[in-house]
């Protein structure tokens, strides 16, 4: 079993024997340049990532090879340059964080047409510009400080991934899982991810902007962010990935 949790949120990659699905030579990556994104943005508009593209991680673990990790959003800053978005173990992050633990943002890549590229696609950028411009985003200018701050317009967007949330259980060892009903982006430029308060069938179905949800952030029991992959092979009581999981969560 090979394992390296600190470049992949979606884990199920590497507890299985066949990795070649997610790898990607370097071999054809070698010579292409690329520019990191700028430090330090606040997310003012997302949009959801609906044609399969992913992020490109490279490990120090594995320097051979390049991972790929679906992307959840892409999101407009308020330096005006757009990015991709990620559950990232007990965060989501912008491709702009280019260096995590182990490891480091490469590009992006579509298996479509099996390309890498370094930018959003124009599309996106244009569709996140454009929505963003629509709602007349507000600007509060603070006297004290001569600056300007722009509202953020929130969102509210479904999980299209199959995220779910790892909570630590009170008191005990052991965790448990959430779904990740909608993701919402409020007016300070946060992201959050909406799970069910409780987990009563009565109460289905939830859709995003039901009051039964809870920013699962901000629950003193989250521990992470798993994709569907790994959630599945959890709740399907596979021992690997149980073991694994609470060794991580037990850590924390």
């Amino acid at each position: 079993m090979r394992l390296s949790f600190p470049i992949q949120p979606d884990y199920s990659h590497f507890m299985t024997t066949d990795l070649e699905s997610n790898i990607i030579n370097l071999d054809s990556y070698r010579g292409m340049k690329k520019s990191l994104p700028k430090q330090g943005s606040r997310i003012v508009r997302i949009s959801s990532e609906l044609d399969g593209m992913e992020a490109l991680y490279s490990s120090d673990l594995s320097p051979e090879h390049l991972f790929s990790v679906k992307i959840l959003f892409w999101a407009l800053l308020d330096n005006g340059e757009a990015y991709a978005v990620i559950p990232w173990l007990e965060d989501t992050i912008t491709t702009e964080n280019n260096r995590s633990l182990e490891g480091s943002w490469q590009g992006y890549f579509d298996a479509s047409q099996d390309r890498i590229f370094f930018k959003p696609p124009k599309h996106k950028q244009q569709e996140l510009k454009l929505a963003h411009q629509f709602y007349e985003t507000r600007a509060s200018h603070n006297e004290k400080s001569k600056t300007t701050k722009l509202e953020v317009t929130p969102q509210q967007l479904p999980d299209h991934l199959g995220t779910h949330a790892a909570f630590k259980k009170t008191n005990e060892k052991g965790f448990y899982l959430k779904p990740v009903i909608s993701w919402q982006l409020t007016q300070d430029g946060d992201l959050q991810a909406m799970v069910p308060k409780v987990d009563d069938p009565n109460i289905q179905p939830i859709i995003g902007s039901d009051d039964e949800l809870m920013a699962a952030n901000t629950h003193a029991e989250f521990r992470y962010y798993f994709q569907h992959g790994i959630a599945k092979r959890i709740k399907h009581q596979d021992p690997n990935a149980l073991t694994v999981v609470s060794l991580l969560i037990d850590l924390v």
